[in-house]
């Protein structure tokens, strides 16, 4: 009987160079097909999960005109802590504003937004307190941003950036029509299923702000303005409850930011 070539086995086990390569091709081809499959689910997933953040904001509302004479929150109140807590700029913070969805340490003069919790305006109606599960609302594609940054040779985190990532609409409340921290009445507006509370923001403020030079150059204006960073719409939550996706040409106007009081 005779035997088989030990090295005819071995070429028959193995792989040649053009097939390792047509192989690596086949991955390469199929990974290009479904990056995209899979970036467009994840954005979807996102737009989705801001667009129920922004339908809590709208539903919380509602609760708290029912409890408080159809009167919209103020922009923000000022409290004392029981105990003062000592951030990374070495200042210990006694002091803290409540804003709609959350409440920021304070101080007078420059800060840099040390969030407390989620104890907004609107918690309760949110179920957003201290201590809750939810905590602050967010956009869920909010930019991570760095993870540390420096101002004034103080070394600062930046995990709060995401919480930033949704602003009020100022002209919900009176600092946008005669610079009064008060509330806004309900029945004033004309339209509220067409009027803007909320909306994706970025930077280092939570609010945004129209004004008509704002309009005509937005890139300009991120900063104060809505950001448009789900596929070219920004989601935005309504004076009457609901929220849907919206776009800065057809949105970012009086009819929808400011409905001027009659």
């Amino acid at each position: 009987m005779t035997q088989a070539d030990p090295s005819a086995q071995r070429q028959r086990r193995g792989f040649t160079l053009i097939e390792l390569l047509v192989v690596i091709a086949i991955i390469a081809i199929l990974a290009a097909l479904l990056t995209p499959a899979v970036k467009q689910a994840r954005d979807s997933a996102d737009s989705t999960g801001c667009l129920y953040m922004q339908g809590k904001i709208g539903t919380g509302l509602q609760g708290y005109l029912n409890d408080h004479d159809f009167y919209t929150p103020p922009y923000s109140s000022w409290h004392s802590a029981r105990r003062p807590v000592l951030k990374p700029d070495r200042v210990r913070y006694s002091e803290y504003r409540r804003v709609w969805t959350q409440t920021e340490w304070s101080k007078s003069g420059d800060y840099q937004h040390w969030f407390r919790d989620g104890d907004g305006f609107l918690a309760e109606y949110m179920g957003t307190g201290p201590g809750s599960k939810q905590g602050m609302v967010f956009c869920p594609a909010g930019p991570a941003g760095k993870a540390t940054f420096t101002h004034r040779g103080v070394l600062y985190s930046m995990w709060a950036e995401r919480e930033q990532s949704l602003g009020l609409n100022v002209h919900a409340t009176r600092l946008g029509v005669d610079n009064k921290n008060e509330g806004r009445n309900y029945h004033v507006f004309e339209s509220p299923a067409l009027f803007v509370i909320f909306t994706d923001t970025q930077g280092q403020s939570v609010y945004s702000w129209y004004r008509r030079e704002n309009a005509i150059r937005p890139d300009a204006f991120t900063s104060i303005t809505p950001v448009e960073r789900h596929n070219r719409f920004f989601n935005a939550a309504f004076l009457d409850g609901h929220a849907e996706p919206c776009t800065y040409e057809a949105h970012y106007n009086e009819k929808y930011f400011t409905q001027p009081e009659p």
